[in-house]
């Protein structure tokens, strides 16, 4: 099945508590450098190639680390798990076929306030909550460099 999502994309969260903090203008496109993602151009690759790729070093709060986070990257993967945060946010465990793993995430919805991404946000979100389990091919998330990712599943 072909589902389009915007994943890996922080005001006070009406639902969930607060929201996220960690690069959170970034993930959810309320960044400056936003305007730089072309979500209409997604470009096909593997979780063994996203694997691959250098964190950036330092982590802006506040800009994007071109040009993996101004690319949107088209990937199939198989969701393994997924775990709602406190703040809202959807953390997706992310598998291809040999088990390599990426973690997705799809940001809530009430924190995304001056997102240039709410639409696709809001998208992503309805079409998680229809369906949280198979097989998905991911289409439309842009790489968002992380330290870690501590949650527990």
């Amino acid at each position: 099945m072909r589902m389009r999502w915007l994943a890996l994309l922080f005001l006070p969260g009406v639902l969930f508590g607060d929201c996220g903090v960690e690069r959170w203008p970034v993930k959810v496109g309320s960044d400056p450098d936003a305007v730089l993602v072309n979500s209409l151009v997604a470009v096909p690759t593997t979780i063994e190639y996203l694997r691959s790729l250098a964190a950036p070093r330092p982590l802006p709060q506040m800009g994007r680390v071109s040009p993996t986070e101004t690319t949107v990257f088209d990937v199939s993967a198989r969701l393994v798990a997924f775990k709602a945060e406190d703040d809202g946010d959807y953390h997706l465990v992310l598998a291809d076929a040999l088990g390599r793993t990426i973690i997705g995430e799809i940001p809530s919805v009430t924190c995304a306030g001056g997102s240039a991404f709410a639409a696709l946000l809001t998208v992503a979100r309805v079409s998680f909550d229809r369906r949280v389990c198979g097989d998905l091919v991911l289409s439309g998330g842009f790489g968002a460099g992380r330290d870690s990712w501590g949650g527990v599943l």
